[in-house]
């Protein structure tokens, strides 16, 4: 699995504002964007989000399930 990284403060990329011209890079502690692919990644990186020299695609480690909410306990969070 692979994320964006800013070099500068650590935090991962989650979404951008494409408001401005360069597009401006939302990013969060929590939150991230995951590609399952190396070349998925790279494409938003360069093509859709045009990141900067500020920005690193990173290899994350496994993600590994902490809890399970089935169907109906979900609905109690709505």
């Amino acid at each position: 699995m692979f994320a964006i990284q800013n070099i500068k403060t650590g935090k991962f990329l989650y979404g951008t504002d494409y408001r401005y011209l360069p597009p401006h890079q939302r990013t969060s502690n929590t939150k991230m964007l995951t590609y399952s692919s190396i070349a998925e990644a790279a494409h938003d990186f360069w093509v859709k989000r045009k990141c900067g020299k500020d920005y690193r695609i990173v290899v994350l480690k496994s993600v590994e399930v902490k809890r399970v909410i089935d169907y109906y306990e979900s609905k109690n969070f709505i």
